[in-house]
């Protein structure tokens, strides 16, 4: 979401079906190969800093959820149109 592809994507998803998918491709084996290697990376590196700094990693990846949810909170009134509730949260 941050990065402005989950739109392409979903698009790129949906055309698979179609005599377009050709042109999904491109677009879906890039995202495929980046993923495959950023898992990869992210496993190692992960797994280096929870084993050898733990609580400061763990209060990083609380960090960045708490840091997240206002992104979230304004992207959901923008698409929604109306102010959210307590009963939404």
């Amino acid at each position: 979401m941050i990065l402005g592809i989950y739109e392409q994507l979903i698009y790129s998803l949906s055309v698979l079906t179609t005599k377009r998918r050709l042109e999904a491709l491109p677009f879906l084996m890039t995202f495929g190969f980046g993923m495959v290697i950023g898992l990869l990376g992210s496993l190692f590196f992960i797994d280096y800093f929870l084993t050898h700094y733990r609580t400061q990693t763990l209060t990083f990846f609380i960090g960045v959820i708490i840091g997240f949810l206002s992104y979230l909170y304004r992207e959901a009134i923008d698409q929604s149109g109306m102010t959210l509730k307590i009963k939404h949260i």
